[in-house]
């Protein structure tokens, strides 16, 4: 089975960032909800390790990445998202950590009221994520997920 390793910084008011790295060599950025004690749609997850399985999402309206077993939890999934306002427990991936500036228009009517960090290209990111993880018939393999904190 595919392992892909989730290391993350500090949890801050703009979230949390990690590097992704498979075992393949691809790497990317994440963001996630800063940590508030594994409330679902509050926080992102806790450290351990996780079964992800390619699945149908309703609200996404298409397949996407599922993290299973994550106590308390349902629904995390692996989407495109650049800012946290966009994030209900998910993990978004992105090319790198930007700052969004005050005023930006991020889409469906979310205007940054502040300065705040984000990954950029998450889009194109989540499609280069999805790639790495097919087979040799371009099927999406699941794999497993080791996230490791710095709060443990």
């Amino acid at each position: 089975m595919r392992i892909v390793t989730l290391t993350s910084q500090d949890s801050t008011p703009d979230g949390v960032f990690s590097d992704w790295v498979s075992d393949s060599g691809f790497k990317c950025k994440t963001l996630e909800l800063p940590w508030d004690n594994n409330i679902p749609d509050k926080s992102c997850i806790p450290s351990g390790w996780y079964d992800v399985t390619w699945a149908w999402s309703a609200k996404h309206n298409c397949n996407l990445y599922h993290v299973q077993g994550v106590p308390n939890r349902s629904n995390v999934e692996i989407h495109s998202a650049n800012v946290i306002q966009q994030l209900l427990g998910c993990l978004a991936p992105g090319s790198s950590v930007v700052t969004f500036g005050i005023g930006n228009d991020m889409g469906n009517g979310l205007i940054l009221p502040r300065d705040q960090q984000g990954v950029a290209q998450s889009k194109f990111t989540l499609s280069a994520l999805e790639a790495d993880l097919r087979d040799d018939n371009g099927n999406q393999v699941p794999f497993r997920l080791n996230v490791i904190r710095p709060w443990g």
